[in-house]
């Protein structure tokens, strides 16, 4: 009898140790693949700018390796992207901000400046890179910060004309990222 009570107790400690290793990898997994949602302050602390952060997989990689500018240039330097369109109403507001910026050697020597159309047909030679197309725009929204080095995407949530002034502190935020 006191026999059978230890192997119980036993097999329910085996049971819970197989349990918080199981949490512990869910836990890692999340990590790792998760989006991570913070925000950051500009305009002297007056507008607080929510972003979210994400690992990207291989066929967002051969994407963006795939759009002839960035497929150059691709590992250099990190890549602000910005959508351009009739369908993005503010889209012009990024435009007239960032452009500049990739002329301007402080912005320029940390970042590539990449347009991307958020209308218009795109061409796909397999299902694959279609996927990975619509992955990436799901990922990049209005507006994102490619970090190549670490297969990361920096989006910023509910992008605006409001929040399109404060490209430059944005861009200074995250140039050590």
């Amino acid at each position: 009898m006191k026999n059978l009570k230890q192997n119980w107790k036993l097999i329910l400690l085996i049971i819970g140790i197989v349990i918080l290793c199981i949490i512990v990898a869910i836990d890692i997994r999340m990590y790792v693949n998760s989006k991570i949602q913070k925000s950051l302050k500009v305009n002297n602390g007056q507008l607080e700018i929510k972003y979210t952060r994400q690992s990207f997989s291989e066929g967002i990689k051969n994407y963006l390796l795939s759009e002839r500018d960035i497929g150059q240039i691709y590992g250099d330097k990190k890549i602000a992207i910005y959508y351009t369109g009739y369908d993005c109403p503010f889209a012009k507001n990024m435009s007239d901000v960032a452009e500049p910026l990739g002329k301007d050697e402080k912005y320029s020597s940390k970042y590539f400046f990449h347009p991307e159309a958020a209308a218009g047909s795109k061409f796909f030679l397999t299902e694959e890179a279609a996927l990975a197309f619509m992955d990436f725009s799901d990922m990049c929204q209005q507006f994102c910060i490619v970090n190549p080095a670490k297969k990361q995407i920096i989006r910023i949530d509910e992008m605006d004309a409001e929040k399109a002034k404060y490209i430059p502190e944005i861009l200074n935020h995250f140039k050590n990222w």
